[in-house]
C-alpha cells in the first residue's frame, strides 16, 4: 500500500461520513444513550442567550421594549432583586414595569411599587392571604374601595 492509500484509509477512519468515527472530544462526559430530557455533559455552565428584546442569563429572564438598554425593561423573572447590566433596577419574582409604577408576584404575595428603573423602587402596597384564607391588603397610604376610604 502506498502513502496515498494509507492516508486515505486513515481519513476514512476519522472523518464523519467516510465510515469512521471521530475520537471523543477532550474533557467530555462518557457516552450515554440518548433519551429525551437533560443530557449528561458539562454542568454549572450557562451561556447568556439574546433573543431580540429578551435576555436569558443565570440571573433570570429580562424583557425590554425594543433594544435592551437603560429605561427599556418591561418585565423580569428573577429570584432576587438587583440591577441589570444597563442600570435598570429590577424586582424579585415575576415583575412588570411601567413609567413610575411596577408590580411583582413573589411567593404568593402581590407587591405594588412606585419609583423608576433608574432610581429604584419603593413598596407602596401588598396583597396577600393568610392561613385562614383571609385577604390582607397593606398600604403605605389610604385604602379606597368603591370611592370610599376604608383604611
Amino acid at each position: 500500500m502506498g502513502r496515498r492509500g494509507w492516508l486515505a484509509g486513515l481519513l476514512a477512519m476519522t472523518v464523519p461520513g467516510l465510515g469512521g468515527q471521530q475520537p471523543p472530544p477532550q474533557n467530555s462526559a462518557p457516552a450515554a444513550p440518548l433519551v429525551p430530557g437533560i443530557q449528561p455533559g458539562v454542568t454549572n455552565r450557562f451561556v447568556t442567550l439574546y433573543a431580540g428584546n429578551t435576555i436569558i442569563n443565570p440571573t433570570g429572564i429580562f424583557v425590554y421594549s425594543g433594544t435592551p438598554g437603560a429605561g427599556d425593561l418591561v418585565a423580569s423573572i428573577v429570584h432576587n432583586a438587583g440591577t441589570d447590566q444597563y442600570g435598570n433596577h429590577y424586582l424579585a419574582g415575576i415583575a412588570s414595569y411601567s413609567f413610575a409604577e411596577a408590580c411583582s408576584l413573589d411567593g404568593g404575595f402581590q407587591f405594588f411599587y412606585r419609583g423608576s428603573l433608574s432610581a429604584g423602587w419603593t413598596q407602596a402596597a401588598e396583597l396577600a392571604t393568610d392561613p385562614g384564607q383571609d385577604l390582607l391588603l397593606t398600604s403605605n397610604g389610604e385604602i379606597t374601595a368603591n370611592g370610599n376610604v376604608i383604611g
